[in-house]
C-alpha cells in the first residue's frame, strides 16, 4: 500500500471531506477492487449540503449553468482522491442533474460507474433510474443512448425470465417515443424486442408448463416438446434438447430430433440431418429460425468436414447445399481415382 497526497481543482471541497486529503491506493497484482458500501443516510445528507455549498447546487438559474455543474460533478467523480461515500452521492447527484437538463451521455456515465463500483443491485437501480430518465425526458436530443440502454436492460431481465420488468422497460420506452417528437425512428428497435422478449415469455411459460407435466408422464408428446424447444431455442442446449424432442408432438422436429440422435457418421446422411432441421426452421420465427439453423448449419459443417462452410452457404436452400455435398463427394472421390491413377 502507498499514500499519495490529493491534487485537485476542488482542494476545498477535499479539505472539508476528508481532513488531511490522504487516499490509500492499493497496488500490485493481488490488489482486488471491491464494490463499495453506500453510504448511511446521514453521511449522504451531510455530504450533499457541502456539494451544494461548493457548487452552488441550489443557485443554478439556467439550463447551461446546470448543464456546467454536471461536467464539474463528472470530473470530481473521476478523482480518485474523494472517498467513496463522497464519490456516491456527487454520482448520485450527477445523475439528478444530468437527468433534469436531457444530458443522456453523462447520466449514463455515471449511472454506469454507480451500479459498477457500488454494493447494490445492478439490474434493479440501473432500471430505477432508466424509468426516471425516460420519464423525464423532454426532447429527443442524445434519445437513442437512452432507448438503446433500455432495450439491453430489457433484454437482459428477459434472459433471467423477469418478464414483468422487461415489459415494463419496453412500455417506458414506447410512452417515451410517443410523448417526445422527433424519436419516430426509435420505435422499429422498441418494437423488435419486443416480438423478442413476448416470443420467450411464451416459451418459458410453455417450458414450466410441460414441466409439470413431465413429472407425472414423462412420455407426453406435447410436454416433451415443450421443454425440449426451451433447451434448444432460448438456451442453446441442444444436447438436453434432443431426447425430448424426439417424443415430441410435433412431427418435424420429432423426425429432426431422431435422425441427429442416431449419430451418423456418412456425410450425406449427416446432410440430410441438416435438411431436416432447414425444414423445421421454415415455419419459425426470426429468433428461432435463427436458432434452428444453427442447428442446420453445425450439421452441414460436420457433413461436408470444411471449417470454412458456414451459416450463410447452410442457410442458402436444400437444394444448393445439396449440389454442394454432391460437389464436395464427386471431388473426394475424383481425387481418390487421380491418386490411384485411375
Amino acid at each position: 500500500m502507498k499514500f499519495a497526497f490529493c491534487h485537485s481543482p476542488f482542494r476545498v471541497l477535499h479539505l472539508v471531506l476528508l481532513g488531511a486529503c490522504i487516499v490509500v491506493m492499493g497496488t500490485g497484482p493481488g490488489f482486488a477492487q471491491t464494490r463499495a458500501a453506500i453510504p448511511a443516510a446521514e453521511k449522504q445528507k451531510e455530504i450533499t449540503k457541502l456539494l451544494e455549498e461548493t457548487y452552488n447546487l441550489t443557485k443554478l438559474d439556467g439550463l447551461s449553468k446546470k448543464q456546467n455543474a454536471v461536467k464539474q460533478l463528472m470530473e470530481a467523480s473521476r478523482d480518485n482522491s474523494f472517498g467513496t461515500d463522497e464519490r456516491y452521492v456527487i454520482l448520485m447527484t450527477a445523475i439528478s442533474l444530468a437527468k433534469e437538463t436531457g444530458d443522456a451521455t453523462n447520466w449514463l456515465e455515471a449511472v454506469n460507474a454507480l451500479v459498477t463500483d457500488f454494493d447494490l443491485n445492478s439490474q434493479k437501480e440501473k432500471t430505477r433510474l432508466l424509468t426516471e430518465f425516460l420519464n423525464a425526458s423532454k426532447s429527443g436530443a442524445q434519445m437513442k443512448v437512452v432507448i438503446d440502454e433500455a432495450l439491453a436492460l430489457s433484454q437482459a431481465a428477459a434472459q433471467e425470465n423477469q418478464f414483468a420488468e422487461a415489459n415494463a422497460l419496453l412500455s417506458t420506452a414506447e410512452s417515451a417515443i410517443r410523448r417526445i417528437t422527433g424519436t419516430a425512428s426509435l420505435k422499429p428497435a422498441i418494437a423488435a424486442v419486443r416480438v423478442e422478449v413476448t416470443a420467450r415469455e411464451k416459451e418459458w411459460k410453455a417450458f414450466q408448463a410441460a414441466n409439470a407435466k413431465l413429472a407425472t408422464n414423462a412420455d407426453d408428446p406435447a410436454a416433451n416438446y415443450g421443454v425440449g424447444r426451451w433447451h434448444a431455442l432460448q438456451i442453446a442446449d441442444w444436447k438436453a434438447a434432443l431426447p425430448f424432442l424426439a417424443k415430441a408432438s410435433d412431427p418435424k422436429w420429432k423426425a429432426a430430433a431422431e435422425l441427429e440422435l442416431t449419430e451418423p457418421t456418412d456425410a450425406m446422411a449427416q446432410a440430410a440431418v441438416g435438411d431436416a432441421w432447414w425444414d423445421v426452421a421454415q415455419k419459425e420465427l426470426a429468433a428461432s429460425k435463427t436458432a434452428v439453423h444453427a442447428a442446420c448449419g453445425r450439421m452441414v459443417r460436420r457433413s461436408s468436414a470444411k471449417p470454412d462452410f458456414g451459416i450463410e452457404e447452410a442457410t442458402s436452400g436444400k437444394a444448393a447445399r445439396r449440389d454442394r455435398f454432391t460437389k464436395d463427394e464427386h471431388s473426394k472421390s475424383s481425387g481418390t481415382r487421380e491418386e490411384r491413377g485411375g
